[in-house]
């Protein structure tokens, strides 16, 4: 069976911004990041059994709506600033906590909106409410909900959550669809679930499910709720996570590769003009290899940060309960001035001798790493040459989210 590859999600979008490659190329410490993470809030309301950042410990902490504007206020004045318009293009709103519990963030994505900056969501989608979609459905570019299991018992247990959650889940995204297609609002609205292989037994005794067989109960739930998609991705270890470290870490997709095809299969029947099955097979496929095609990050700290919820500037939201990657806090200083500052110039120099055989596999900038690296060693003309052709080709979907 031929392999799909979807260029909204496994592309290297990266080579859509020649603008920010070429002064990168020139001097990586001037370039700004065209992508930021933002955490608006610590707390959660689940507990998931594979998540990244439970080693934060869902601290009760949240930015507050005047520390929001006024960081989105700097970033969209340091574009319209710089000769060439670089700058911030997309904030996605994540992070350690789940965002809709933040009661101002629908202001703040309105707000982000207005001043060119595109905007995301990433959510349980527990707190889509009616109000939140009124208020935000018209100014995001995409909401992606975080569903992994295909059943209501399955979901419980490995969200750890309530089980009328499951109801409240597509009982919100049935209600943002309605109201997006009522509008003729632009947003995508779609669901992913991270492939779960393996049963294993938590450090109380209690069983943790796989998820890989519902898969195909999860896309029919989302094609029947009106979902633009299902995206179906493999798990990613964050390395100072020992719980989940625990339950998944030695998890490996390479003795099931059959099953998977089988899998696919099953979804792809599902497809249609107005749905699409996201099967990341690349993503798969690398999650298997031994060694990565780059040897450093070259993305950090250079075309993403993430803001965290108590207002640090992280350079890498995996490594986020590092102090190693800490570049500097808003309630301090400027955007400007963490950006281009002291620190992360030092930062740069400490990127450069750090082992990232430790970072997690497929993590958010690995794309556009590949892409980096293949481009790195082209001298000036010819990088000039080949960002023209990559400047003429179609963009894909969402290109501001690297």
């Amino acid at each position: 069976m031929e392999r799909e590859f979807n260029p909204q999600f496994d592309s290297q979008k990266i080579t859509y911004h020649p603008d920010w490659i070429k002064r990168w190329h020139e001097d990586p410490f001037s370039v700004p990041p065209i992508y930021i993470e933002v955490s608006p809030i610590g707390s959660c309301n689940h507990r998931c059994t594979f998540c990244a950042k439970d080693v934060m410990g869902y601290p009760d902490r949240s930015l507050s709506i005047l520390q929001l504007t006024s960081f989105i206020r700097e970033l969209a004045a340091l574009r319209d600033k710089d000769p060439h318009g670089l700058g911030v293009k997309s904030l996605m709103f994540a992070g350690e906590g789940e965002p809709t519990l933040h009661r101002e963030l629908s202001s703040v994505i309105n707000m982000a909106a207005r001043s060119g900056i595109e905007t995301a969501l990433t959510t349980n989608a527990t707190g889509l409410t009616r109000t939140f979609c009124f208020k935000s459905l018209k100014y995001l570019s995409w909401i992606k909900a975080s569903i992994n299991a295909g059943t209501k018992e399955g979901y419980t247990r490995i969200h750890q959550a309530k089980p009328y959650h499951w109801d409240i889940v597509w009982k919100n995204l049935a209600r943002a669809v309605e109201m997006r297609n009522k509008y003729s609002f632009d947003c995508e609205i779609g669901c992913q679930t991270v492939l779960l292989v393996n049963d294993t037994i938590d450090v109380s005794g209690d069983v943790v499910p796989s998820n890989w067989r519902e898969a195909p109960l999860l896309a029919r739930k989302a094609k029947e709720t009106g979902l633009d998609h299902v995206v179906i991705k493999p798990y990613g270890q964050n390395p100072y996570s020992s719980g989940s470290m625990g339950r998944y870490g030695l998890m490996t997709y390479k003795n099931i590769t059959k099953e998977l095809e089988e899998i696919e299969s099953q979804l792809r029947e599902m497809e249609t003009e107005t749905f699409k099955v996201v099967f990341r097979w690349k993503a798969f496929l690398d999650h298997q290899e031994d060694d990565r095609k780059y040897e450093k990050c070259l993305a950090t700290p250079m075309s993403w940060a993430y803001l965290q919820s108590d207002g640090m500037i992280i350079s890498c939201a995996a490594h986020n309960s590092n102090p190693d990657f800490d570049l500097g806090n808003i309630n301090e200083k400027t955007f400007k001035e963490i950006w281009w500052g002291e620190g992360r110039r030092k930062h740069i120099e400490f990127m450069k001798n750090f082992d990232i055989s430790v970072c997690r596999k497929n993590c958010r900038m690995h794309n556009v790493n590949e892409a980096l690296e293949g481009l790195r060693a082209h001298n000036s003309e010819r990088l000039g040459s080949e960002l023209i052709q990559i400047q003429q080709g179609q963009a894909p979907k969402n290109v501001n989210f690297i």
